[in-house]
């Protein structure tokens, strides 16, 4: 019920009915349940732009001693240690790789991509362990880390734009080109043989980057002009697709979509 809400565009019916559902389990004393239901609430304050608050109800879902959410620019290498340290101890579920996405993703959007890239390598690590890399929760992971890795490229760029330093802008220009690479090497390994949400969210990212790649020419004149020659494709594959836009949920619909709704099964 909870996700038909906020796939309807009631994101604040969504978190009550989630809600409910974590003083159930407690009663229960599911700690599963529990868990589950937190992560939930994060997706409603996603759609909400409350990204805070969706990271913080995140700690608490996955017991995470740290302060990473809210911590100033300064300590963020020295929160990020901290994670480091209590990702060690993440029981080995698949509700703990949900809300690890979920906690990359919600990092990736306050502006803490490199704390967003550890925890979605620890959760794709996981996925292995759990032997689930041939699952849709892989390929979804997948997809967050291309685009935490996306991210980083535009970090690099606005280093390289920001400075005069000639040895600042050339280290500036090879972290871009390396974070490139990587974003577009993870968005073309998604698995997309099957025409879903997933694949065409993955299919937007992939055209919308290339076509931002090929405005910065100090970048792609070199390294990427194979990869330029998908871009044709990709806009003949999207236009093909007919009414699959209409699969995009009412409160995150459109191309600028990350595919965020993965939802813990139990409610």
């Amino acid at each position: 019920m909870g996700y038909e809400q906020l796939h309807q565009g009631y994101p604040d019916t969504a978190i009550k009915t989630w809600s409910s559902a974590y003083k159930a389990y407690e009663r229960l004393k599911d700690s599963e349940g529990m868990t589950g239901s937190l992560i939930n609430q994060s997706l409603g304050f996603q759609a909400q732009g409350f990204y805070r608050s969706a990271c913080n109800t995140l700690l608490t879902a996955l017991k995470l001693s740290n302060e990473i959410c809210s911590s100033p620019l300064e300590q963020v290498n020295q929160s990020k240690d901290s994670l480091v340290e209590s990702l060690q101890h993440q029981p080995l579920t698949k509700v703990q790789v949900i809300g690890l996405r979920q906690m990359g993703d919600v990092l990736r959007l306050i502006g803490k991509p490199e704390a967003s890239f550890v925890v979605l390598q620890k959760a794709i690590a996981m996925t292995n362990d759990l032997k689930l890399t041939q699952s849709k929760l892989y390929n979804q992971l997948l997809l967050s880390l291309a685009n935490t890795e996306r991210t980083l490229y535009l970090q690099a760029k606005n280093k390289y734009q920001l400075t005069d330093d000639a040895a600042a802008q050339q280290q500036a220009v090879i972290t871009a080109q390396k974070q490139a690479q990587s974003a577009l090497s993870l968005y073309h390994n998604i698995d997309k043989q099957t025409p879903d949400l997933l694949s065409l969210t993955a299919n937007l990212n992939q055209l919308s980057f290339l076509l931002e790649l090929d405005k910065w020419t100090n970048l792609i004149e070199a390294n990427f002009s194979a990869q330029k020659q998908l871009i044709q494709p990709l806009i003949q594959q999207l236009l093909n697709l007919n009414n699959q836009f209409d699969d995009f949920p009412a409160i995150d619909s459109g191309a600028s979509t990350f595919g965020r709704f993965i939802i813990y099964g139990k409610i």
